[in-house]
């Protein structure tokens, strides 16, 4: 199976994109989830993290046959240390312009300040669409999934160089460094980050290194002053992951667009074509 990282999985949802788009950004929640519902970004995931582990384990995810309950499984009885017989795992979007938050007043309100909000946001949903733009987290009821988490926690709402902190955090030896708005979600899944030995090895698994990360330091979209010299950002009663003016604004949609674009060439590099397709 090829991997086209052009490819939009609008496409398995509506063959129109425009009206897609439109609905997407007029309703959310009227239209069919891509991260659910298209089978090629399924079949994508399923292929593209199919590797041999630092233990020698291959981490095989196979298609479930209920892209709601079942999205992809791993079976590994004891991955979870219990008798459960499959490891569930759920698509998630890495880049997020956070259009479906509504800002407090306090905030900055782009939908009123930017030039052309609708055209760039129609853009991005295009560009978010492609396997470049997706990542897989732990998927359980209880307790609460990284990925539902991390859009209703208020330090981060979706912004994954925030999620990609909390996770470098998670890996460090010194166990004071380790707190983050995320920590009990990560520690909940603590057996699947064990996979990856650390956080090194996590992020050259999933394709970030160069993306998100650079020597081992997350490269903030916005905010990052915040994380300098001994300050911490989630502490600090005044940090926001939303823009505080058309400037970040502007800068956060910029950046966005720029690793994912660079996240696929990455992953056409490493992958191209995968030699077994996933069942």
């Amino acid at each position: 199976m090829k991997i086209d990282v052009t490819y939009n999985f609008i496409k398995d949802i509506d063959e129109n994109t425009d009206r897609f788009v439109t609905q997407y950004l007029d309703n959310h929640d009227k239209v069919r989830d891509i991260d659910t519902y298209s089978p090629t970004l399924r079949e994508y995931q399923a292929c593209i993290y199919k590797k041999v582990l630092h233990e020698g384990e291959l981490f095989d995810l196979k298609i479930g046959n209920d892209p709601e309950y079942d999205y992809l499984y791993w079976n590994n009885p004891t991955y979870y240390g219990n008798d459960l017989t499959k490891s569930r795992f759920a698509s998630d979007s890495i880049v997020n312009m956070q259009e479906r938050y509504a800002p407090q007043e306090k905030e900055f309100i782009p939908d009123k300040n930017i030039k052309h909000y609708k055209n760039k946001l129609k853009k991005y949903v295009r560009a978010a669409s492609t396997i470049g733009g997706e990542i897989i987290f732990p998927k359980h009821k209880y307790p609460i999934s990284v990925n539902m988490a991390r859009g209703r926690n208020h330090k981060i709402k979706d912004r994954f160089d925030l999620t990609l902190e909390c996770i470098r955090r998670f890996y460090e030896k010194d166990e004071e460094k380790r707190d983050s708005p995320l920590y009990e979600v990560l520690k909940a899944d603590k057996k699947f980050f064990n996979l990856f030995k650390d956080f090194d090895n996590y992020v050259k698994f999933f394709y970030l290194d160069g993306s998100y990360v650079q020597g081992g330091k997350i490269k903030f979209f916005i905010g990052g002053d915040m994380f300098k010299k001994g300050m911490d950002g989630f502490k600090n009663p005044d940090f926001s992951p939303f823009p505080k003016d058309e400037t970040e604004w502007n800068r956060l949609y910029r950046k966005q667009l720029k690793y994912l674009k660079k996240r696929n060439k990455q992953i056409r590099k490493k992958i191209g074509k995968c030699p077994i397709r996933a069942k």
